[in-house]
């Protein structure tokens, strides 16, 4: 098995995460980091998995990696929105992810 800086990456983010988690699991703010941290852990992961295969075996890997990698932008907004409101209950981040750009009005 090949170790390369992904492999340690990602494994060091593991290992972080549940740290910070043990730390003070019922604190929303730590609960989104660690939920943030475990999406890049699995990023790091796939893209481990991703060059370590035969180029035939990588091409499910690279469609993989893209897809955990798309959804770090939504994950470090939950943590943004976590740290600013104290909020982490699902029903009140699909309802806020829902309004949009509603409260944005255009200058005519």
């Amino acid at each position: 098995m090949m170790i390369t800086g992904a492999l340690i990456a990602g494994c060091t983010v593991l290992v972080l995460s549940g740290l910070i988690f043990w730390a003070n699991p019922r604190r929303p703010t730590n609960r989104a980091v660690v939920v943030c941290s475990l999406n890049v852990a699995a990023w790091l992961l796939s893209i481990h998995f991703m060059v370590s295969v035969s180029v035939e075996e990588g091409l499910p890997w690279m469609r993989l990696t893209t897809a955990i990698g798309a959804l770090i932008p939504f994950y470090l907004w939950v943590v943004k929105e976590t740290i600013s409101n104290q909020v982490f209950s699902r029903k009140d981040i699909l309802k806020k992810g829902k309004v949009g750009y509603s409260h944005v009005r255009c200058c005519a």
